[in-house]
C-alpha cells in the first residue's frame, strides 16, 4: 500500500478525504510479505519503489511516471528480478560510486539464510536496469543488515547481524572501478555478541565516524565505539592556478597528494555548468595521474582544470581550480630573400613587429641568435647561400619561424671579347671597305658595351677603344673586359692575304720532326702578323700530336703511330689588316721494316718469336715470303705475309717439331719487287 502525504502546515488531521494523508493505494506485487524502499534508481528525480517477494523468489520494482496525485497508474511496474531463495528484507546503498543507487537483499529464512545478493544499477534516466544478481556469504544465518560507510572513504561497507550464529558482520567494501562483482568486498570481519537482531550506526561522539548500534534478544542496546583511525589525503603540490599556453604547443598542469594508501587521480574541465571527468585522447594524456598533459593545445581546451584525489579509507578531496588560457601566435613576418654579388655580409630585413620583438635564427642547426631582436640583422661573412629563420613574439607567444635566404650569387668571370678579325696585341687593324664584329660571351642576359651599346654583338664603325660587361640571371656584373683598340684604316687598303709554301719530307717512323714554318710564310704587302700562326686541329690526319713552338717551328710527334705514307695538318695566318690565309700542309712519312736477330720461346713470353717489325705496316711490305734455313741450307720454315702475329716464327718446324737452338738463316722476299733481305738469327731456349 501506499499513502500520500497532503500535509499543510499545522496540526495533522487524521485519515480522512480532508487529512494530511490520502487513504491507501493498493499494488498488486507477485508475493506476499517482503520488505521495501524507496529510492531514484535511473536519476530523473522522482521516487521509484522496489519490494522483496519472499515466496517467489524475486524482486519488484516500480517507476515513477510523475503526477500531481499519485494513483495506481503512476507507477508501472517493471518485469521481476530473480534473486534466489526467500528474499526478505532490502536496502540501499552506493556500492560503486557511480551516483546511482544499488540493492541490497538478505535471505534471512528458507534454504538460503547465509545469501546476500547485491544488484548494481545500471539505468540511465527514464530507463530503470539492474545487474544479475551477485552474491555474498553471510558467516550464519542473517537476521537484518545495514550499509554505512564506517571508514570514511566514500564506500558503504555491509554490515550484517546473526542472531542464531551470535555475531555481526563487517564486509569492507574495496571496490576499485568498473562492474561490481564478489571480490568487491573484503571477507567479513565478525564480532562476537549474543543474540543480536537490530542494527543501526550513527556519529554518537560527533567525531565524524558512525558508531555501530545494536539491539539484542536479552533486552539490550549494544554500542560499539567506531575507532578506525581518522584519514585524510593531503595535498602537498597544488595545480598552477594559472597556465599561459600558445596555440599549436602543449600545456600541463601537475598536482601531487599523501595521507592514504591507493592515491588515485582523476582530472576534470570545467563545461560551463559542472566539472566533467577527462578521458585520454589524442589532445589529452595523464588523465588518471597526478600529471595532465595537453597537447596541441587550441581555443577548445581553454578553462578551468581541476583533480578529484581518492586514496583509502579517506574522503575525496579537489585540487583548487587551475586555468588554461590558449594565447592566439602572432602572425608571421613578412620577408623577401636578398642575393649578394660574391661572398660577403648580408643585411636581411623582416617586417610586421615592433623593435625587440623579432627572433631571428639559425637554420642548421636550428640556434637562436642571441641579441638580433629588430627588424634589420647583418649576417657574417658568408661564402655560399644561407637561410636563416625569422619570426615575432609577444609576451607569450611566438610566430611561425619564416624562413629567408641570403643568396650568394657568383660574379661572371672577366668577358673576352672575340673578334671577327684576329687581333694582334689586343688590337685590331681593320679596312673601312670591311666588316668587323666584336661578340661577348653568350648566356648571359645583360650587356654593356662601352659605346653604350647593350648587344651581345657590335659592329664597330669607327676607331676607338672597346671593353664589355656581363651581368648573369642573378642580377651581378662581371669585371670590366680587357680592353680591346680598333683601328679603322681608309680605302683604298689594297691589302693581300700572306701566302704559306708546303714542303715538309723525310720523317722516320715514330720520330718526332721540327719544321720552322718561317721560311715558309711571306706576307706581299710586308704586314704580317706572325703571332696569328696557330694549327687548325691538333693533330695529323694520321693521328700524330701537333703543336706550334714559341719559335714557330711545327712540331709532330709520332711516337706510337704506326704509319708510312702521306700525312696532312692544317695551319692558318693573319696580315695586321685580318686578313687570313689557311692552308694544309703535306708531310711524306717514309720507313723501313726492322729484323730482331735473336729470339728466345722459352716460355716466359718474352722474345718468344723472330720479330720483323712493321712488315705488316707499310704497303710495298705486307705481301712477302719468309723462309728460315739451317747451317745445311734446309728449309725448316716457310709462311707467306708473315705479320707476327698468326703468321710468325716461334722455333717450331714446318713439320711442328721443337727446332733446337741455334743458329739459322732467313730470307724476306717482298712481291712488290721490293730488295729481298737475307740475314741470320740466333734461337735460344
Amino acid at each position: 500500500s501506499l499513502i500520500e502525504n497532503r500535509t499543510t502546515e499545522g496540526p495533522f488531521l487524521g485519515l480522512t478525504r480532508a487529512s494530511s494523508f490520502s487513504n491507501s493505494i493498493q499494488f498488486a506485487k507477485p508475493g506476499t510479505g517482503g520488505s521495501v524502499v524507496a529510492a531514484d534508481f535511473d536519476n530523473d528525480g522522482e521516487t521509484d519503489i522496489a519490494a522483496t517477494n519472499p515466496n517467489t523468489d524475486n524482486v519488484s520494482v516500480w517507476r515513477n511516471n510523475r503526477a500531481y496525485r499519485i494513483t495506481t497508474t503512476q507507477f508501472t511496474a517493471l518485469p521481476t528480478i530473480a534473486v534466489g531463495d526467500n528474499p526478505s528484507r532490502i536496502y540501499t546503498g552506493d556500492f560503486d560510486r557511480d551516483g546511482k543507487i544499488d540493492l541490497l537483499i538478505i535471505h534471512s529464512t528458507g534454504a538460503t539464510t547465509t545469501q546476500i545478493t547485491i544488484l548494481q544499477n545500471q539505468s540511465t534516466p527514464g530507463n530503470i536496469s539492474f545487474s544479475a544478481p551477485i552474491n555474498l556469504t553471510n558467516p550464519s544465518a542473517l537476521t537484518v543488515a545495514h550499509v554505512a560507510d564506517l571508514d570514511g572513504d566514500g564506500k558503504p561497507e555491509i554490515i550484517t547481524t546473526s542472531e542464531s550464529g551470535n555475531r555481526f558482520s563487517i564486509f569492507k567494501n574495496i571496490h576499485t572501478s568498473g562492474a561490481l562483482s564478489a571480490t568487491s568486498f573484503a571477507a567479513p570481519f565478525n564480532t562476537t555478541v549474543t543474540g543480536p537482531r537490530g542494527i543501526t550506526t550513527g556519529d554518537l561522539n560527533l567525531d565524524g565516524k558512525p558508531e555501530i548500534i545494536l539491539t539484542r534478544a536479552a533486552g539490550f542496546l549494544v554500542v560499539y565505539e567506531n575507532l578506525i583511525p581518522t584519514t585524510a589525503i593531503s595535498i602537498t603540490t597544488q595545480p598552477e592556478a594559472l597556465v599561459n599556453a600558445c596555440e599549436g604547443s602543449s600545456a600541463s598542469f601537475a598536482t601531487a597528494a599523501t595521507g592514504t594508501t591507493n592515491i588515485t587521480y582523476q582530472w576534470q574541465k570545467f563545461d560551463g555548468s559542472v566539472f566533467v571527468n577527462m578521458a585520454n585522447n589524442a589532445t589529452y594524456s595523464g588523465v588518471t595521474t597526478a600529471s595532465l598533459n595537453i597537447a596541441n593545445a587550441s581555443a577548445s581546451q581553454a578553462g578551468d582544470y581541476r583533480c578529484l584525489i581518492r586514496g583509502d579509507l579517506a574522503a575525496d578531496v579537489f585540487t583548487n581550480v587551475a586555468t588554461l588560457v590558449v594565447n592566439a601566435l602572432p602572425s608571421p613576418p613578412v620577408v623577401s630573400d636578398v642575393t649578394n654579388c660574391g661572398p660577403g655580409s648580408v643585411t636581411l630585413t623582416a617586417s610586421g613587429g615592433a623593435p625587440g620583438e623579432y627572433r631571428w635564427y639559425t637554420q642548421t642547426p636550428l640556434e637562436l641568435i642571441a641579441g638580433e631582436v629588430n627588424e634589420a640583422f647583418t649576417t657574417p661573412v658568408l661564402t655560399a647561400s644561407t637561410t636563416y629563420l625569422v619570426s615575432i613574439a609577444d609576451a607569450f607567444c611566438e610566430s611561425a619561424r619564416v624562413p629567408i635566404t641570403a643568396t650568394i650569387a657568383s660574379v661572371p668571370a672577366q668577358p673576352v671579347i672575340a673578334s671577327s678579325i684576329t687581333p694582334v696585341a689586343n688590337t685590331v687593324r681593320v679596312c673601312s671597305s670591311s666588316s668587323l664584329t666584336l661578340t661577348a660571351p653568350a648566356g648571359f642576359p645583360s650587356y654593356l658595351w662601352s659605346t653604350g651599346e647593350t648587344t651581345q654583338q657590335i659592329s664597330p664603325a669607327s676607331s676607338g677603344i672597346y671593353s664589355v660587361t656581363v651581368t648573369n640571371a642573378e642580377g651581378c656584373t662581371s669585371p670590366v673586359s680587357a680592353a680591346l683598340t680598333v683601328t679603322i684604316i681608309p680605302e683604298p687598303c689594297n691589302n693581300l692575304p700572306p701566302v704559306i709554301v708546303t714542303t715538309v719530307s723525310g720523317i722516320f717512323v715514330e720520330g718526332v720532326v721540327r719544321v720552322d714554318l718561317t721560311p715558309l710564310i711571306s706576307d706581299p704587302d710586308n704586314n704580317l702578323d706572325i703571332s696569328s700562326l696557330h694549327l687548325l686541329s691538333n693533330s695529323t690526319t694520321a693521328g700524330a700530336a701537333a703543336s706550334i713552338s714559341t719559335g714557330n717551328e711545327l712540331i709532330l710527334d709520332y711516337g706510337g703511330v704506326l704509319f708510312s705514307g702521306k700525312d696532312r695538318i692544317g695551319i692558318e695566318v693573319c696580315d695586321l689588316l685580318g686578313a687570313c690565309t689557311q692552308q694544309s700542309l703535306e708531310i711524306d712519312v717514309t720507313g723501313d721494316i726492322v729484323i730482331f736477330n735473336g729470339f728466345s720461346p722459352n716460355g716466359d713470353d718474352f722474345n718468344a718469336f723472330f720479330n720483323i717489325q712493321y712488315i705488316d705496316l707499310f704497303p710495298d711490305t705486307r705481301q712477302n715470303k719468309v723462309t728460315i734455313f739451317n747451317r745445311w741450307g734446309d728449309v725448316v720454315f716457310e709462311t707467306t705475309n708473315y705479320d707476327n702475329v698468326n703468321r710468325v716464327f716461334t722455333g717450331i718446324s714446318k713439320n711442328g717439331s721443337e727446332l733446337q737452338a741455334g743458329t739459322y738463316y732467313y730470307k724476306i722476299e717482298f712481291t712488290s719487287g721490293r730488295k729481298t733481305q737475307t740475314g741470320f738469327i740466333s734461337l735460344k731456349r
